[in-house]
């Protein structure tokens, strides 16, 4: 369209007016299809930059889809984020309404427990006192009780005379069946019970007594004894000697005595039979001892 204007232009510039009526209206006319090209490439420009805008604006606009769509995405995953921090803050938070309704009960629970503990323990105490009174009575029982033996104790040891014999050394070694052993060394005889002459302890007051007998034998020999009080055979027994050494016994017997009851060692020992012949043995370096002792332990 626009090189036909230019077309026509270019032939009224050519033509020649004879009148000047004619020649006004050519020029009007090529005037008016001059600036009818000129706004036709006004148009023409026009049309281009506003394609050019056109396209800019579809592509801003394209871009904007793609930034709304972005945004779109972005938005339902923030959505997304936001419901499950959501959906973990209510867990979270029914969490901690069970550990507070935990807490409360372990609350309530300790309390009670408290309470008990609380029950036991004044209990404890009030037991604890009684048993204390108690031990205490029975502590000063104990205590009475104690002092009043040790009181005994002490009045027995102060009224229980200090008798006491030991004599050694018996006067015939090769002592016969039945006779009484006399013990001729006298080592100590406080209250003077024993005789030694006789061999006979005399009880000088009443109280138990407890005797004592050591007897060394020859190698291979026996003795038999008997502890007789008055008549009466209180304690027997048979020393057997060892067949190579000479062996020392010992032996012992507790009694009731009365004042002026007798006691004394009798050998009961077979006669006329060779190993319980002349069986005692006393060294003259004074290793072996044959002994007979006597003490008063209680009135």
């Amino acid at each position: 369209m626009l090189v036909n204007f230019v077309f026509v232009i270019c032939i009224l510039s050519l033509c020649k007016c004879d009148e000047p009526k004619s020649c006004s209206q050519l020029e009007y006319l090529g005037d008016i299809l001059e600036r009818m090209v000129r706004i036709e490439l006004k148009a023409e420009s026009l049309d281009k930059e506003l394609s050019k805008t056109n396209s800019e604006a579809m592509s801003a606009l394209e871009e904007l889809k793609l930034e709304r769509e972005r945004f779109r995405s972005d938005i339902s995953v923030f959505e997304n984020q936001i419901k499950a921090e959501k959906e973990r803050a209510e867990l979270d938070r029914a969490n901690i309404e069970n550990n507070m309704k935990q807490l409360k009960q372990e609350r309530e629970q300790f309390k009670s427990d408290i309470a008990i503990y609380e029950n036991q323990i004044k209990a404890e105490k009030e037991q604890a006192g009684l048993d204390k009174t108690k031990l205490e009575s029975e502590l000063k029982e104990l205590i009475g009780e104690r002092f009043q033996n040790e009181m005994n104790s002490m009045r027995e040891l102060m009224l229980t005379p200090n008798i006491l014999f030991k004599a050694k050394n018996v006067k015939d070694r090769s002592i016969s069946y039945r006779r009484t052993i006399l013990f001729t060394d006298i080592i100590m005889n406080n209250g003077n019970g024993y005789d030694s002459k006789t061999g006979v302890f005399t009880a000088p007051v009443n109280g138990t007594y407890l005797f004592i007998i050591h007897m060394c034998l020859k190698k291979g020999k026996i003795f038999e004894y008997n502890i007789v009080r008055d008549r009466n055979v209180h304690t027997s027994g048979r020393f057997c000697g060892d067949k190579l050494y000479i062996s020392c016994h010992s032996a012992n017997a507790v009694m009731y005595l009365s004042v002026r009851q007798r006691v004394r060692l009798v050998c009961s020992s077979t006669p006329n039979v060779s190993y319980y012949t002349n069986a005692l043995d006393e060294s003259t370096s004074s290793r072996y001892w044959n002994t007979f002792t006597g003490m008063i332990v209680h009135l």
